[in-house]
């Protein structure tokens, strides 16, 4: 007999975890449409004539390569003096490659203490075939400071398109 949520896959044992890789998803989605919006505006373009350009490349990393010279153009360093674009896209590689990384694994029970592991595709389906994988477990604290990261780069873009600097509230002491 199935236990209740066994056919719900690994992750509906922990909601969390399974909450939190979606608003890592979900909050990079927004940032790549941000920076879509913000270049459709530096070239004086609507958007959904430059969103099929940009978005005709199947990866973000492509579409950041391809959108970069155009914004780094149209917003020199001197444009906001609060923030600096080529900061922002610098951090968006890097969140992207975060996102990538819980997108991209495989997770599963880990079978001595009943925790969440998960197994990085991205570093190569050689090392799974091998059974060489870098299986580990996946803390909670983890997906939070990634969800805390890839939100501040949401707000620090959103600041950089209205103009405005948005301060960050303090963070709790632990």
């Amino acid at each position: 007999m199935l236990k209740s949520g066994a056919l719900g896959g690994v992750l509906s044992g922990f909601p969390e975890h399974a909450r939190l890789i979606g608003q890592l998803i979900t909050e990079w989605n927004s940032i790549e449409h941000d920076l879509v919006l913000l270049l459709a505006g530096a070239m004086g373009q609507q958007w959904d004539v430059v969103h099929p350009m940009v978005y005709a490349l199947r990866n973000s990393a492509a579409r950041i390569d391809i959108m970069e010279p155009a914004l780094v153009h149209f917003y020199p360093r001197t444009y906001r003096a609060f923030d600096n674009l080529e900061d922002i896209i610098d951090e968006a590689r890097s969140v992207n490659r975060q996102r990538n990384k819980y997108a991209h694994s495989l997770y599963a029970v880990h079978a001595p203490d009943g925790r969440l592991s998960m197994l990085n595709l991205d570093e190569g389906f050689a090392a799974l075939s091998k059974k060489e994988g870098k299986q580990r477990i996946l803390e909670l604290s983890e997906l939070q400071e990634a969800v805390r990261r890839t939100t501040k780069l949401s707000n620090r873009l959103t600041a950089f398109m209205i103009g405005k600097r948005i301060e960050e509230p303090p963070r709790a002491s632990s």
